[in-house]
């Protein structure tokens, strides 16, 4: 399964290489998990881990942000591996399997998975894998598990007017060979269960070298968060692992406190409106 994978990421790599708004939209990744941390009140120091780094584009950007961490990569495709050390020699970048890093080095302080989660056969595996073995996670993942393409009563409305398309379809039919979808809801969730408490986070649509629908401008004109709910985009995320969160104050992030407030207020509308 591995070896497979391997092949196939490499000449996926090829194609990669041909696209030129790729090295862009890398770079444009990066600057938003850097101004994360910058939100979270966190630096980028010790050793920082990519996991998928490709050939070390979001790295190198991090590192032009937070010049003072030691920054490794790790991918399963020799092709990226070797193109990256070409490009960053100083670099330290491996084609290595998880489990073999973290045999050779236990402990990181951050893990970056930029659009990895979808890649994997098993995301929750994963997870566990990793969050014993560093402090922080920085995290993009694609929000492709949306109203405008799942919502039943949106579709029929669609329909009526034509303008109907399918929702993803994942595994080797997509067109990145995502092996699953997620939406905000379920990524939350997901987050949840394994102890991650998310210090900061933003949804983006797309940076500017990729066309927006005439929807997806309408709505984003007013919110770019209700945009990505509600058409798909990007979710970036700084999380604090179990190992970290249990040395944290509870109820200390900024976010976590705003969504404890939100609760609160909804459970007091449900409160007054029971009184009606």
């Amino acid at each position: 399964m591995e070896q497979e994978l391997s092949r196939f990421y490499d000449t996926w790599a090829e194609e990669q290489f041909r696209d030129p708004q790729r090295t862009q939209v890398l770079r444009w990744k990066a600057q938003t998990l850097a101004r994360l941390c910058g939100q979270a009140g966190i630096a980028l120091r010790g050793d920082v881990l990519e996991i998928g780094c490709a050939e070390g584009i979001v790295l190198d950007a991090l590192r032009e942000s937070y010049p003072d961490a030691r920054y490794h990569g790790i991918d399963i495709s020799a092709t990226f591996i070797e193109r990256g050390k070409r490009l960053f020699p100083g670099m330290e970048l491996r084609c290595q399997a998880v489990e073999e890093f973290f045999h050779d080095r236990p402990y990181v302080d951050f893990v970056v998975l930029s659009d990895l989660l979808e890649h994997v056969p098993d995301d929750d595996a994963l997870i566990v894998g990793i969050t014993p073995h560093c402090g922080h996670l920085l995290l993009k993942v694609p929000l492709e598990l949306n109203p405008y393409h799942c919502s039943r009563w949106l579709r029929a409305l669609r329909r009526a007017f034509g303008k109907l398309t399918p929702p993803p379809a994942f595994g080797d039919v997509h067109e990145h060979r995502h092996l699953r979808g997620y939406s905000f809801s379920s990524l939350r969730v997901f987050l949840r269960r394994h102890g991650l408490r998310v210090l900061a986070r933003r949804l983006r649509t797309a940076p500017s070298c990729v066309p927006l629908s005439r929807s997806e401008k309408l709505v984003s004109a007013f919110s770019e968060h209700l945009t990505v709910r509600l058409f798909g985009g990007s979710y970036f995320g700084v999380a604090a692992t179990p190992r970290t969160a249990r040395r944290d104050q509870p109820g200390s992030s900024p976010l976590e406190r705003t969504d404890k407030a939100a609760q609160r207020g909804r459970g007091a509308d449900r409160v007054r409106s029971g009184h009606r």
